[in-house]
């Protein structure tokens, strides 16, 4: 797998995996973070399950997550916007997403 996160990221252990599971509540899927580092259930809000890109990305092949993820932290200076729905019904972004 390519991806183009930027190399000042890949430098930090803010990592995290996903996995796109089915809410029996909402009945609808949803995102589930995942530690790099044991596999186990990740928190966005606790450092101790975040990991280096390198694991995370060994974890996702290994152990076919969904995807990869930065846990945005105060302490690094990073901030971000997370936009849901933002494809259309061919999987393309809409403009919210490109404006």
């Amino acid at each position: 797998m390519v991806f183009n996160f930027p190399q000042e990221l890949k430098k930090l252990k803010i990592w995290l995996l996903w996995r796109l599971e089915h809410d029996p509540k909402t009945g609808r899927d949803t995102k589930i973070p995942y530690s790099p580092i044991t596999g186990k259930a990740g928190r966005v809000n606790d450092t101790s399950t975040w990991g280096t890109y390198e694991q995370a990305l060994e974890m996702l092949q290994k152990y076919n997550f969904s995807g990869l993820g930065v846990a945005f932290s105060e302490e690094f200076g990073i901030i971000g916007i997370d936009i849901d729905k933002c494809l259309d019904e061919n999987g393309q972004p809409n403009e919210m997403a490109t404006s």
